[in-house]
């Protein structure tokens, strides 16, 4: 169990290497040293973005370095000029704010639920009327071909509709994104649910596909 990098070398060969937190990048000894046949399990068991880095300008599954998410497991396998990998168990990742997705290799799709932000409510100063709830955001359960997933992807994270501070109808949430793959829509109005639109998962652009749920609450 490790929660700091410690370079892996000869001595590990055929462990498992179970980092149980922390976010830092993983060294590796060269491959040349290594030798061809040297192989270890690692398992990022945190919550945290762990970076197998290879020495030099050497690489892993033919990139320079990749990041492992929390969840995962790999075996790792040296050729004496480089290292490959097999993905054993997927990983899990949440984006609570937005950030940057970097793409694993190893997969053939990912999936996942992104919800937008939901509406605020109404005010109304009239002590007989009804101040309406804000609606709910849209939520999209989705998977996507690894092939039209890019290296990295902007996640940006619909916030919720801002307070209104004024006899007003509330404000709109914010749109949940992942790239230009995925737009999940905040809701339109006060009392109205949210809509979602995906992308077509075979090619970049819009192709008309949504889900809405449209509701009061």
């Amino acid at each position: 169990a490790r929660t700091t990098n410690t370079i892996l070398a000869a001595a590990d060969q055929g462990t498992l290497i179970d980092i149980t937190s922390g976010t830092f990048s993983q060294t590796f000894t060269a491959a040349a040293t290594l030798a061809s046949g040297w192989w270890c399990y690692i398992r990022n068991s945190g919550t945290g973005d762990i970076t197998l880095d290879p020495n030099g300008a050497e690489t892993i599954d033919g990139l320079a370095t990749y990041v492992m998410y929390g969840g995962e497991t790999r075996l790792v396998q040296c050729t004496g000029t480089a290292f490959f990998s097999v993905v054993l168990s997927p990983f899990y990742r949440a984006f609570t704010t937005s950030g940057t997705f970097t793409k694993p290799p190893g997969y053939s799709y990912f999936g996942g639920l992104a919800w937008s932000g939901g509406a605020s409510g109404q005010r109304n100063d009239n002590a007989a009327a009804t101040s309406g709830g804000g609606g709910g955001g849209g939520c999209l359960n989705f998977e996507l071909m690894a092939s039209v997933v890019s290296a990295t992807e902007t996640v940006t994270i619909g916030a919720g509709g801002a307070a209104v501070t004024i006899i007003a109808n509330g404000n709109v949430g914010g749109t949940t994104t992942f790239g230009s793959l995925i737009s999940v829509y905040a809701a339109s109005a006060p009392r109205s649910g949210g809509s979602a639109i995906l992308s077509d998962p075979t090619t970049a652009s819009p192709d008309g596909y949504s889900g809405a749920s449209n509701g009061t609450g």
